[in-house]
């Protein structure tokens, strides 16, 4: 897909001249900042939208359903954290550009909060994700692991990990802070594409390893979602969890970019394995 064909349908949704203003950032898919001219000097005022225009990269096989993503983001439309959808495409998604207001991260509350809201989503596709085939799915991409990633693969793919299947929800799977727009008005997450069905306890964990929480940020980020949950999770497997969210994040950018090295990565994570007695 080209942003050319895009602009191409432009008119189909909007009666603005679409001119691009900048290239953003995306390791996924590449995204462009692009401003919706409306009338002329001549004749009127000249009028201008903003949008955001993602192109859908086409996926290697880590798990992504724009399929899946287009059912989310029709369930989540109204919610306060909705990203504002003005057309989509088979390889294309627009959205309404909204001015971030702060460069902080997110308070662990408001997090969790944000958490709390896109789990009680009513989502009816239940296809469960499954963290440890999705671990196996992105291990198996690899060519030739070496020692060190066969020993934490195997050590963390053997675990037995304790999910209750009456708590799984809407699971976002990539809330990370670069996926959260603290605009004036409200809070918008975005980039829904690896969002499924799922553990809302790898969900917490996936961000509280990315963003490399201690076990005091960890046991306050867990007591303030545990806070406005109907009942407290089960946080038994929240370490396990962790390891295999490290993993999968690991493989991930190997698959995408064979050449970065991952060995620092892989040894602090063989550390961790050792530590907590799997190996």
């Amino acid at each position: 897909m080209k942003l050319e064909q895009v602009f191409q349908a432009w008119g189909n949704w909007n009666p603005g001249k679409p001119k691009v203003l900048e290239k953003l950032g995306g390791l996924s898919n590449q995204s462009y900042l692009v401003e919706s001219l409306v009338g002329s000097l001549v004749e009127s005022p000249v009028e201008s939208e903003l949008f955001v225009v993602r192109l859908n990269r086409e996926s290697k096989n880590l798990g992504v359903s724009r399929h899946r993503e287009k059912e989310i983001l029709i369930a989540i439309k109204g919610l306060y954290f909705s990203p504002d959808i003005s057309f989509w495409g088979s390889d294309y998604l627009v959205t309404k550009f909204v001015v971030s207001n702060t460069k902080k991260s997110p308070e662990l509350k408001m997090i969790a909060d944000l958490f709390l809201q896109i789990h009680r989503v009513d989502y009816s596709n239940q296809i469960v994700m499954n963290p440890l085939e999705q671990l196996s799915l992105y291990y198996h991409q690899i060519n030739s692991p070496d020692q060190r990633l066969k020993t934490c693969y195997e050590a963390i793919a053997n675990q037995d990990i304790a999910s209750d299947p009456n708590d799984f929800c809407l699971c976002h799977h990539d809330l990370l802070p670069e996926n959260i727009i603290q605009s004036n008005e409200r809070v918008i997450v975005i980039d829904w594409e690896y969002a499924q069905y799922g553990d809302p306890l790898f969900d917490l964990a996936i961000y509280a390893e990315s963003m490399n929480l201690d076990q005091a940020q960890t046991d306050s980020f867990i007591s303030a979602y545990n806070d406005g949950y109907e009942k407290n999770l089960n946080i038994t497997s929240l370490r396990k969890f962790r390891l295999i969210s490290a993993l999968i994040n690991l493989l991930w950018w190997k698959i995408e970019k064979p050449e970065k090295d991952i060995s620092p990565g892989l040894l602090s994570l063989e550390n961790r394995i050792f530590l907590t007695g799997l190996i």
